[in-house]
């Protein structure tokens, strides 16, 4: 989708990640929430699931494993690919909808 991930950079509470096609981010809300987001139209987004200021200041560990970076809170961690695939773990566990 956005080709290989070229880098990343690290701002407050948000990740943003440089792919071969286009710019994403990932925010960390809170340590059970985080955002999602390629501004194709915007460079704004809020998702409706997380309507109001619902960020608190939240302790995160980001870290580049090779084929993808994690970034994890005590509750939740992410795993951004290629692509920006993201998958979500809680507890080593691979969460599904």
């Amino acid at each position: 989708m956005l080709g290989k991930r070229l880098d990343y950079q690290v701002e407050e509470n948000k990740i943003h990640f440089f792919f071969e096609k286009e710019e994403a981010f990932l925010e960390v809300i809170t340590e059970s929430i985080m955002n999602v987001f390629v501004p194709y139209e915007t460079k704004g987004h809020r998702s409706k699931a997380i309507e109001g200021e619902k960020a608190v200041r939240t302790d995160f560990e980001v870290k580049d494993c090779g084929s993808y970076v994690s970034v994890a809170t005590k509750q939740l961690e992410a795993r951004v690919y290629d692509g920006f695939y993201v998958d979500f773990y809680r507890d080593g566990i691979k969460c599904t909808l």
